[in-house]
């Protein structure tokens, strides 16, 4: 019975040696993958960083507009027209400016 009981204990440190050296391996080895993966990863960060700056840039701007048949404006093809507002919305504008500090009581919406 005595070396029953220690055959047992000696087994059972052994095998949670054995179970606790398979964890760490296992750990290892997500860790190698995921290394892996955050190269992947800042890689295609760059590559979109630069995407998103080469966007950014006028002359690429310009091009992509001119190619989608946008073109300038010119001076001469700008129009304005002045349009009316409802009553309900002509009262809230004068009342906001009144509230701005127009002391006497003209509003500054024509």
């Amino acid at each position: 019975m005595k070396y029953f009981f220690l055959t047992s204990l000696i087994s059972l440190f052994v095998i949670f040696y054995v179970w606790q050296n398979i964890e760490m391996m296992k750990m290892k080895m997500n860790y190698n993958r995921l290394l892996e993966q955050e190269v992947v990863l800042d890689e295609e960060r760059g590559r979109l960083l630069y995407e998103f700056e080469k966007s950014r840039n006028f002359e690429n701007m310009k091009r992509a507009a001119e190619s989608a048949g946008c073109k300038i404006i010119e001076p001469g093809e700008v129009y304005f027209f002045q349009g009316t507002m409802g009553k309900g919305q002509n009262k809230k504008v004068r009342k906001s400016v009144l509230k701005k500090g127009n002391k006497k009581g003209k509003s500054k919406v024509k």
